[in-house]
């Protein structure tokens, strides 16, 4: 019973609710422009830009290669597989930069 005032007296609350924001509301989004999104974003394009050249495309298939279309969010997860790959790789064989 003593949740159902509770709830019942809420419905005012509801009903205002509706008209808020009666403003523009401005959001402070705290990432850089080209920050990671938009670098694989770029890197992406480039490399579809290019894939999609024919004597790219035949090259590539002619080494082996398997051309697989993909979305900016699929290609990012592979670069960061990747990443972890060679990070990992890099650890083990205790790899050095000069």
């Amino acid at each position: 019973m003593r949740f159902l005032a509770v709830l019942l007296s809420c419905i005012p609350l509801f009903a205002a609710a509706q008209a808020y924001p009666a403003r523009p509301i401005r959001m402070i989004v705290p990432l850089a422009v080209g920050g990671t999104g938009d670098v694989l974003a770029t890197l992406h394009a480039a490399a579809v830009k290019s894939i999609n050249k024919p004597a790219v495309r035949e090259r590539l298939q002619q080494q082996g290669a398997d051309l697989v279309g993909s979305t900016p969010g699929e290609f990012r997860k592979l670069i960061e597989s990747e990443v972890v790959t060679w990070n990992r790789i890099a650890r083990q064989i205790q790899a050095r930069v000069d």
